[in-house]
């Protein structure tokens, strides 16, 4: 977890300094990934969305399969 935290330090740093939004944004992502990443190994269980279909009701998940770099 904390590795993670670590990580996302790391990219907020990158991004405050970056030159280009583009490279801002993705540095910035990637510390939310890392961020979520933490809190997930912290056994934190984020609210599942609940999306409506024809039949029914079923829950959504957003998943993400990026590492920090």
């Amino acid at each position: 977890m904390v590795e993670y935290l670590l990580e996302a330090k790391k990219f907020i740093d990158c991004a405050r300094v970056a030159y280009g939004a583009e490279v801002r944004d993705q540095d910035f992502d990637m510390a939310e990934w890392c961020i979520t990443r933490a809190i997930e190994e912290a056994g934190h269980k984020p609210p599942q969305q609940a999306a409506v279909k024809s039949t029914g009701q079923a829950s959504a998940k957003r998943t993400k399969d990026r590492g920090c770099r």
